[in-house]
């Protein structure tokens, strides 16, 4: 219990955020580009509806200041790395790399390398 919470009291739930997969990325690795859309989107929560429209205005930043010095962009490939490695973190265990491979549209080396990523991140 919180100094704040009252005896008998729940403390309030988190809210819960319209960009869960957004919000994971922003907080391992922020940059200019995510500090502009967390802007946007505290600003304009009814984006947050949009998500193709904000991923295709994100590819575009990105791109756009990638060349810029002094700021730390993420690459647009950066973005494709984490979304492979959300997917592949949901197929079992059994399930053999080629498989998931051939229904991501990826290679068997990527899977590979997403599953040993996962287990590295893994808490022991």
């Amino acid at each position: 219990m919180s100094a704040t919470t009252k005896p008998g009291k729940a403390a309030p739930a988190a809210a819960i955020s319209p960009t869960p997969a957004l919000d994971r990325i922003i907080q391992r690795d922020p940059d200019i580009v995510d500090r502009m859309f967390d802007y946007l989107l505290q600003q304009m929560p009814e984006l947050a509806g949009r998500a193709g429209e904000l991923a295709k205005a994100e590819r575009a930043l990105r791109t756009e200041f990638r060349a810029s010095r002094g700021l730390h962009v993420r690459s647009p490939r950066d973005d494709e790395r984490v979304e492979i490695l959300e997917q592949v973190r949901n197929y079992p265990i059994g399930t053999s790399n080629g498989a998931i491979a051939r229904q991501l549209g990826v290679s068997r080396e990527t899977v590979r390398r997403a599953r040993l990523s996962i287990a590295a991140h893994a808490a022991p």
